[in-house]
C-alpha cells in the first residue's frame, strides 16, 4: 500500500470532513465514529472503533483497545493516535510512527470541519468515547474534544 493507485490517502488526507455518524454495531458489542469527506458518507472515511468487552484472546493480542480504519482502502490499526484535538473548526490527529506507517499515511491527519453544530458535538463524543476507553497505554497523550 505504497502508492496512490490502492490507498487514496497517500497524497494526504481529504482536506474537509462534511459528514460524521455513529454506529452500534449489529449485536451493539463494537462502537464506531465515523467521518468522511462526502456530505452523503462517500469518498474517503476515518473511523475510530471499539469492542465493548473485549474477550480473553482480544487482550492477549493488544485488540482490547481502540482501531482505526482508512477507506478506501480498508486499512486499520490497533491504537496509534498519540494527540486528537478539536478546536477551530479543525480536526487534528497524530498518529505514532506504526500507526502513520501501518495505515500508508504521514503522521498528522488535519481535516477542516464542515459540520453542524450537532455533527460537530456527535464527533466530539464519539472520539471521547472511543479514545478514552480500552487498553490505557494506548490512549492519546493528549485528547482535546
Amino acid at each position: 500500500m505504497d502508492d496512490q493507485a490502492t490507498n487514496p490517502w497517500y497524497s494526504g488526507p481529504p482536506s474537509t470532513l462534511s459528514y460524521v455518524a455513529e454506529s452500534n454495531g449489529e449485536d451493539g458489542d463494537v462502537y464506531a465514529i465515523t467521518a468522511g469527506e462526502q456530505p452523503d458518507g462517500d469518498g474517503r472515511t476515518i473511523t475510530v472503533e471499539i469492542k465493548a468487552d473485549p474477550d480473553e484472546q482480544e487482550t492477549m493480542n493488544g485488540m482490547d483497545t481502540y482501531s482505526i480504519w482508512l477507506e478506501p482502502p480498508f486499512a486499520s490499526h490497533w491504537g496509534g493516535i498519540s494527540e486528537c484535538a478539536i478546536a477551530d473548526g479543525i480536526l487534528e490527529i497524530r498518529l505514532t510512527p506504526d500507526a502513520a506507517d501501518s495505515l500508508g499515511v504521514g503522521p498528522l491527519l488535519r481535516f477542516r470541519l464542515v459540520l453542524d453544530d450537532a455533527q460537530v458535538a456527535l464527533l466530539r463524543n464519539g472520539l471521547r468515547r472511543t479514545l478514552s476507553s480500552g487498553r490505557a497505554d494506548r490512549r492519546p497523550s493528549r485528547l482535546d474534544l
